[in-house]
């Protein structure tokens, strides 16, 4: 019943759209040739470069990002990804409406005012100055630019069969491929123009060439077969009569309401559409953030940055004629060559995200395999003309495949995160489909060994591996106070700028035998060793970054030096006692301020989390902090430190003459001033365990000049995570109040968040009762609460974690982030306490590697709830 329906709906489309009569003759097969070569000489060079010019200018955005914009706009990651999404949201709420048009008016008319509307928004973006116009802009533009696609979509329906649909759909969709590769080469042009911004100049030429090819749409493409000037009276029937097979009509300018429910009702219509938006999620963040991926993440200069961009769409083209073409000549295969398109995609995903930083150009070949999620839009756009039929129905199906596409790119943007710039690995880590696909892309320093059972243990002589330990980390103390230490010492660098630091310690390493990987997980001076394979997996964090002007007063020299030696003298107990298991020392840049360890996480240092059975790390202190008269302590095994929020606040005013018409003026100064003052009042009502830090870095210029613009960094702190969100909220309340009463705009800028540091008992009970044995005493917790926080906080979020204290010896009253403390960090008995932590740390790890006790306990301790 059924498909008699189906039927006699579709008789009566046919009948609505063409007379009867002309059905009647059949074309040869010489006719239908001659007619098919004349349609494509006609419209596909018309329709190719229509979307060329949708897809430049919506992607003048990515050229223009490494050419001054988000200077010069004052955008934030923030800004910029939403600048990117609003175009889609623009589109997608334009797009039933344009559906609704096109059905009513004629199809060619429609897309050449769409065409000329376009180009003039997208010239009007050179005269905008914030991130509030930039938006404004890229929503219009998305309004204007969403009859493109579904037009030229039913143009393809009215013209040709479907077995002919994917590679005319494929040629139309290829003026997206060159667009990228014409657009790279143009903006690397315009990128030398000197007498206005070179972001200006590519909205400007872009958009007024736009505006041009408005006529010549509005004159060569025509709205359906009977009016086309290109074909003589008798073609035009037959241009009709040789689409009769596909059972869908030609145009009607009836909107069907009976239509439109069948298709909202109809689930291959949602099916399809869900498969475009899952295309198009990665879609909206390759494509807008392509110059910066390219450029700051896999780091090329800017000017060849355009160049690479432009030679990446030969790739995409290359996997759209590919797929189009084979789904043409083999029948049935459409959904085949989508799913090898996106193996495509996710293979180049991993290859991005996973390659080490100095492999460059592997890295861009990965980027250009990303792109073969693109060789599905046009197989989409083919299913869509091809499969259903009537007009209503049609553009109705139309309609949703774009919202899916509008929606998939509205979310691709917002994926990549702006603390992960330039590498956005969440971004390309999205990419890979299903997401259960993570945990099994092996990093490339990881063993390919399983894991072992976690209750397992392996027998060993406990008290011969810590022989083993105390004697090769003893060995080697003195090469590491000279080699290590105070080279560190003599040289800090600040988060982030580690180069010394970081040659030092993998060099040290390689040169006891150990395999290095530099600039591992997106950060240039992160890296990694490993060692062993099976069993459980132990990973030493090793610090090393200074503070400003007052160098290693956080004692960063005796953590990176503590945990090379525990490392090293854990690897050699494991290889004289045959011990199975994985160790991995991780270099982690930029505790101080930087959040290291927070990208790390989340560029899949620790991933998966559930085969890490502990993280260890330890920290100097001032020896008069623990000890007391009754009581001289060695350390605290059990350090639990507060969670923090770091954020930057930016206001903006008016400039003007402070003593001749300061009434002109809107004062930045005093939006500071008043949030830092309602701050302060906030400081009252706060609990004693909680902190709030606020600094000025830029107040003004001079005295006579009111400030247009001021800057302030701030801190948030209190002792959980959740309790540190609530006092930011109440914080960011204060600074807008500040914006708000002197008539400023502002804006805030996070800085990765510190979570607060967990003490997991179980492991510190256990580095307790070694230290013991070699007469070091451990105190379980510190006898006062520490306001302190570090990013290894984050780390015990996600795995159990050890971060222990050990005391260094200082002049009374001297406390951790000072002078005096940078000069006791340089001391023999300094180095002599981290050494002593060393050993016990590495005793540590092998006990949660071979007694399986130990390594259920403390992933127990982790499981606790704070």
């Amino acid at each position: 019943m059924a498909e008699k329906t189906e039927v006699e709906h579709v008789a009566q489309q046919k009948e609505h759209d063409i007379a009867a009569g002309s059905m009647a003759e059949e074309l040869s097969a010489a006719e239908d040739k001659r007619l098919l070569r004349r349609i494509d000489m006609c419209l596909l060079p018309i329709m190719a470069i229509s979307y060329m010019f949708q897809f430049l200018d919506k992607s003048a955005l990515g050229f223009t990002a490494i050419m001054g914009l988000r200077q010069d706009l004052k955008l934030s990651g923030g800004d910029f990804s939403w600048a990117s999404g609003v175009y889609y949201i623009g589109y997608l709420v334009a797009s039933y409406p344009a559906g609704m048009i096109m059905v009513r008016y004629p199809v060619a008319k429609t897309i050449a005012a769409a065409v000329v509307l376009w180009g003039a928004v997208l010239m009007l973006t050179a005269v905008t100055s914030n991130s509030g116009g930039l938006l404004a802009i890229r929503f219009l533009l998305g309004v204007c630019e969403s009859p493109i696609g579904p037009g030229l979509t039913v143009c393809v329906a009215m013209w040709y069969k479907r077995s002919e649909q994917p590679l005319r759909h494929a040629a139309w969709f290829m003026g997206n491929s060159v667009a990228g590769i014409i657009g790279g080469l143009i903006a690397y042009g315009i990128g030398h123009v000197d007498s206005i911004p070179p972001w200006k100049a590519v909205f400007l030429i872009f958009g007024a060439a736009t505006v041009a090819w408005s006529a010549g749409v509005y004159f060569l493409l025509p709205d359906v077969p009977m009016t086309a000037r290109f074909l003589n009276g008798e073609d035009r029937v037959k241009a009709v009569l040789r689409v009769k097979e596909n059972l869908t009509g030609i145009k009607n300018n009836t909107f069907e309401w009976k239509q439109c429910r069948e298709a909202l009702l109809d689930g291959k219509a949602w099916l399809i559409a869900l498969i475009h938006l899952c295309a198009n999620i990665p879609n909206g963040g390759v494509h807008s953030f392509s110059s910066i991926v390219i450029e700051e993440g896999l780091g090329f200069d800017t000017l060849p940055t355009l160049l690479l961009t432009s030679a990446s769409y030969l790739a995409q083209l290359a996997i759209v004629l590919f797929a189009t073409g084979g789904s043409t000549y083999l029948r049935n295969t459409r959904t085949y060559f989508m799913i090898w398109n996106l193996a495509l995609s996710i293979a180049g995903s991993v290859m991005v995200r996973q390659v080490s930083a100095e492999h460059k150009w592997v890295r861009y070949a990965g980027y250009c395999l990303v792109l073969g999620f693109t060789g599905n839009f046009p197989l989409v756009m083919a299913m869509v003309s091809g499969n259903f039929g009537g007009f209503t129905k049609k553009m109705t199906v139309n309609s949703m495949v774009f919202i899916a596409y509008c929606a998939g790119n509205i979310v691709g943007p917002q994926l990549f995160f702006a603390h992960e710039a330039p590498e956005y690995r969440s971004g390309f880590l999205s990419m890979i489909r299903p997401e259960y696909l993570q945990r099994y892309i092996k990093r490339p320093s990881s063993s390919s060994a399983p894991s072992g059972t976690m209750s397992e243990s392996f027998p060993v002589d406990i008290e011969k591996a810590s022989e083993l330990i105390t004697g090769r980390i003893g060995q080697l103390s003195d090469d590491l106070h000279t080699k290590v230490n105070k080279v560190l010492h003599a040289n800090p660098e600040l988060c982030y700028q580690e180069f010394i630091a970081h040659e030092t310690l993998t060099s040290y390493l390689e040169n006891l035998g150990f395999s290095v990987q530099r600039g591992t997980y997106g950060l240039e001076t992160s890296f990694e060793a490993a060692f062993g394979e099976g069993g459980r997996q132990v990973v030493f964090c090793c610090e090393y970054d200074a503070l400003p002007d007052i160098g290693h007063a956080c004692g960063h020299n005796l953590i990176a030096t503590s945990s090379i030696a525990a490392f090293i003298g854990a690897a050699h107990a494991m290889s004289e006692l045959q011990i199975p298991g994985r160790l991995r020392i991780l270099g982690t840049p930029a505790e101080e301020g930087g959040g290291g360890k927070a990208l790390l996480i989340e560029n899949g240092a620790f991933t998966p989390a559930e085969d890490i059975a502990a993280a260890i790390m330890a920290h100097p202190m001032a020896e008069h902090s623990l000890s007391t008269a009754d009581r001289k302590c060695s350390g605290v095994a059990g350090l639990t430190l507060i969670a923090s929020h770091k954020f930057r606040a930016e206001f903006w005013g008016e400039s003007a003459h402070a003593a001749a018409e300061p009434w002109s003026g809107t004062n930045a100064l005093d939006a500071a001033v008043a949030a830092y003052n309602n701050a302060a009042v906030l400081r009252q009502q706060i609990s004693p365990d909680e902190r709030i830090h606020a600094i000025i870095k830029e107040g003004g210029v001079v005295t006579n000049i009111i400030p247009a613009y001021t800057c302030m960094d701030w801190g948030v702190r209190a002792p959980t995570f959740k309790r540190s969100e609530k006092l930011f909220e109440k914080v960011k309340k204060c600074i807008e109040a500040g914006a708000l009463a002197t008539g400023c705009t502002h804006k805030l800028t996070m800085s990765p968040t510190y979570y607060n540091l967990r003490a997991n008992e179980t492991l510190c009970k256990v580095y307790i009762a070694d230290m013991a044995k070699v007469g070091e005493d451990v105190l379980l917790y510190p006898p006062t609460p520490q306001t302190a926080s570090t990013d290894m906080g984050n780390v015990s979020h996600i795995v159990p974690s050890f971060h222990g204290v050990f005391c260094i010896p200082t002049e009374p009253g001297v406390a951790i982030h000072s002078p005096q403390f940078a000069s006791s960090a340089a001391t023999d008995e300094a180095h002599t306490a981290a050494i002593k932590c060393a050993k016990g740390m590495a005793l540590l790890a092998l006990r949660v590697l071979t007694d399986g006790n130990v390594a259920d306990g403390a992933r127990k301790d982790f499981e606790i709830v704070d």
